[in-house]
């Protein structure tokens, strides 16, 4: 069954977020706005980085949501995962 909440892309680019690194989904977090205690609690999660990323989606729209993270993730220097987003994305560019 298809998560509609979050894009398709994000379980992808959620297992590689989600593989200790310097600029993995705890760098993106902190990008994104999230303050230390929340990535605390969402590093209790299975998939940490879906989770932050299913609560991102819930409180922005879809295309300030898609573009803020695809920002992030150029500031975090992920462009490989940025790369896999931007066929979906169209010209979301802000």
């Amino acid at each position: 069954q298809q998560d509609t909440s979050i894009p398709f892309w994000v379980p992808e680019i959620s297992k590689l977020l989600n593989r200790r690194a310097s600029n993995d989904w705890h760098l993106l977090g902190q990008k994104l706005g999230y303050t230390p205690s929340e990535i605390k609690h969402l590093s209790t999660k299975e998939d940490p980085c879906q989770a932050m990323l299913r609560d991102w989606f819930t409180i922005h729209s879809f295309s300030d949501a898609t573009s803020s993270v695809l920002w992030a993730l150029k500031q975090i220097d992920r462009h490989d995962i940025e790369q896999m987003i931007h066929p979906y994305v169209g010209t979301l560019e802000k």
